[in-house]
Order: C-alpha cells, then structure tokens, then sequence
C-alpha cells in the first residue's frame, strides 16, 4: 500500500511519520540539513515547494495504478526490476510525504499560519 514503506524506526504508520518529520528534523535527525536549508527560504518559495511535491505524488500515485504510462514495455520487463520500481515509487512518496510536512512546518515556524 502506498506510503507504507517507511522504516519501522521512523514511526509504526506513514501518517504518524509525516506528522513527525518536522519535529524529527528540527530535533537534528533525519532530514535536519534540508531542514535547515529551508528556513532560508521566503513564504512563496516554501509554498511552491509544497506544491511541487503534492504534484510529484499524485504522479508517482498515477504511475503506481498504471506502470505503462511511465515505463514503456512494463510488461516484458523482469518482475524483480517491476517490483523494484514500484517500491521505489513508494519510497519517493513517503520521502515527499515527509518533505511537505517539513516545509509546513517550517512555514509555521515562520509565522506564515500553513
């Protein structure tokens, strides 16, 4: 299922881990430079970045439900390198999952009330 590849040891569900990737960052753990590199940013920055990630996961999502609108000849490719890919996607979408969280979190910090 989408988002569900999270490591354990980030939390036990996708939505408690996007929940607590700003504090995880902030704190110094995961994802604490690129934390760091966005509170540089201005308000329509962060908001642009928030936006491009929820695009690249609804096309992520997309080609999890139909893997030939990105990969021509899905079909003839070996299951090991098809598995691979969709895990992969998934990954991507729990990496921008917990991005848009930062970003959020990181607008709030600034006062900007996201």
């Amino acid at each position: 299922k989408v988002g569900d590849m999270l490591s354990p040891a980030t939390a036990t569900t996708a939505g408690a881990a996007v929940s607590n990737a700003y504090e995880v960052a902030k704190a110094g753990g995961k994802n604490f430079k690129w934390y760091k590199l966005q509170l540089d940013l201005g308000y329509r920055q962060l908001q642009k970045g928030v936006r491009s990630f929820e695009k690249q996961i609804k096309d992520h999502e997309g080609w999890l439900r139909d893997p030939q609108s990105k990969v021509k000849g899905w079909e003839s490719r070996s299951p090991a390198y098809r598995e691979g890919l969709l895990k992969k996607w998934q990954q991507d979408i729990s990496r921008h999952r917990e991005q848009i969280a930062i970003l959020r979190g990181v607008l709030q910090e600034k006062g900007y009330g996201e």
